[in-house]
């Protein structure tokens, strides 16, 4: 039951960070912080988009996968509440929602997704902690399903 918590947790850390960068950081590419050697690069992007801009243009399409993620995601979540172990899957998913959650809510919210930081490798592709929390949710989910037996747990 302690992987409820993390769903909330997401999210308003989430929220915390993008609310943060939106206060000190400016949206020009003369003001881009770098830190680590240039490695890693902080500046405000708002994305109308999925990541990387995905549907963009197609803002009702967008907010409709939004919200059949977030049902599929609670439908998965509510059936492996009913059972025991499961543990890294229920933990994977709660990251998953609660990044979801963050970006859904800036959608509904402000129109558009607040992005502040970079990796080198890719310096042009700004991120948020709500798409960490969803690649770092896959992954222990996927790592989870390595361990599950070939029993449904639905």
């Amino acid at each position: 039951m302690v992987e409820l918590l993390i769903t909330p947790c997401c999210f308003i850390i989430d929220q915390l960070t993008k609310k943060k960068a939106e206060k000190e950081l400016i949206n020009t590419s003369a003001d881009k912080k770098m830190l680590y050697g240039g490695k890693l690069h902080f500046q405000i992007v708002y994305n109308n988009g999925a990541f990387l801009g995905f549907l963009k243009s197609h803002k009702k399409l967008l907010m409709f996968a939004n919200v059949l993620s977030i049902a599929i995601l609670a439908f998965i979540i509510g059936g492996l509440l009913v059972v025991k172990g499961y543990h890294l899957m229920k933990v994977g998913i709660s990251f998953m929602a609660g990044g979801a959650l963050g970006n859904i809510y800036d959608r509904v919210k402000r129109g558009k997704v607040i992005d502040f930081f970079a990796f080198s490798i890719k310096p042009n592709v700004y991120f948020n902690l709500a798409d960490m929390f969803v690649f770092l949710g896959a992954f222990i989910a996927l790592v989870g399903s390595a361990f599950i037996s070939k029993k449904p747990f639905l």
